[in-house]
């Protein structure tokens, strides 16, 4: 998981160790940063001293220890509190974290989904946060986790169940007539002229842009599955790849299909019975 620890040398420190025509310019940043109460900026900074003195480690686990630690981490991307996803607890909005993070990353602030680290540690606190529920919740239930996580994809119970969703097809409709793999090359991958621009404003060449670039082609491989070979992505798409010439007659009995991402880029695999 992703770990925090409390620095040896506070801000103003740093600044000081920094080239004279920054110093300035990072001071005033300082005293911006901690002259509302609204930021938890300061507070993190008085956390700092008092936790170093009694000799206490940062506890990310600890959800009143986190609150607004975006603040401290990342303030160009985080100045107020309220922004902050270790903030919210479902008690003060229904706005999810896994949502809230979704937001800023589809928005018009690139570096949200350009910077590494954020994405890391908000996909170790997400995963951290389902898996820890689910242990309490399936103490409740008297059940396993893994029961508790079967409807997560990273789980091994929800690919057991989709196991057996395709055991049940053969049983019923025999062997899979189909089974392609799709993989894209991803320096030629037509990419919409959004991403285009944003190349141009951060200098980053095909396949730097790595988030935004592998759910846009995951996006697309998905609906290349589900419409243009098995128009199953709207009533009113009746000419699809694996469509006989009459009416009213689909040779697509039922069809599975992953769109996933791995070391070597995106893929999606489609297993088709007909």
């Amino acid at each position: 998981m992703f770990h925090l620890l409390w620095s040896q040398n506070s801000p103003l420190q740093k600044i000081n160790t920094l080239p004279e025509e920054e110093q300035e310019q990072c001071q005033k940043a300082y005293d911006w940063l901690i002259a509302e109460e609204r930021r938890s900026y300061k507070k993190f900074v008085q956390g700092r001293n008092s936790e170093l003195r009694n000799e206490h480690a940062f506890n990310l686990c600890d959800y009143q220890q986190r609150q607004g630690v975006e603040c401290a981490i990342w303030p160009n991307l985080y100045p107020c509190t309220e922004w902050c996803e270790t903030t919210i607890d479902g008690r003060q909005t229904c706005l999810s974290t896994k949502v809230s993070f979704w937001t800023k990353v589809t928005s018009e602030i690139a570096d949200y989904s350009n910077l590494y680290e954020l994405l890391h540690f908000h996909y170790d606190l997400w995963l951290w946060q389902t898996v820890s529920g689910a242990i309490a919740t399936s103490r409740k239930r008297k059940c396993t986790p893994n029961k508790a996580l079967e409807a997560k994809t990273f789980s091994t119970e929800y690919w057991k169940w989709q196991h057996r969703y395709l055991i049940d097809a053969v049983d019923q409709f025999g062997p899979p007539s189909l089974f392609i793999m799709i993989s894209p090359f991803e320096w030629s991958f037509p990419f919409p002229q959004w991403m285009e621009n944003l190349r141009d404003v951060t200098g980053n060449s095909p396949t730097n842009l790595s988030g935004l670039e592998t759910l846009h082609i995951v996006h697309v491989l998905e609906q290349i599955v589900r419409g243009y070979l098995c128009g199953s992505n709207t009533k009113t798409w009746a000419n699809h790849v694996f469509q006989y010439n009459r009416k009213n007659e689909d040779n697509i009995l039922t069809y599975f299909y992953r769109s996933n991402s791995n070391k070597g880029g995106p893929y999606t695999c489609i297993c088709l019975f007909g």
